[in-house]
């Protein structure tokens, strides 16, 4: 069995898998983030308690990860952009 598809119907399959990565690595990030700044409150707490070091891996983490957050919502203009580099190379 033949199936053709046409080139538009293969970038918008394509820019489906890669939202649905992007979307699910951010995920990922997220929860590693959450989990990871849990421990390292609840061992500052328990260790020392006096001085409250916690804040600058989750500010400094945070920050990375609202970085990737704003990557994750720009995805499809960034695939548009590639795509018309390679549109204009390709007409070269």
């Amino acid at each position: 069995m033949e199936q053709n598809f046409s080139l538009k119907d293969y970038q918008n399959e394509f820019r489906k898998i890669i939202v649905k990565e992007t979307k699910k690595d951010f995920a990922t990030h997220l929860i590693f983030y959450i989990i990871i700044n849990a421990g390292l409150i609840i061992f500052n707490r328990l260790v020392t308690p006096d001085v409250n070091w916690f804040w600058w891996p989750l500010l400094g983490w945070g920050a990375g990860l609202m970085m990737d957050f704003f990557a994750s919502l720009n995805v499809n203009k960034d695939l548009e952009r590639k795509e018309a580099l390679a549109e204009k190379r390709l007409m070269r």
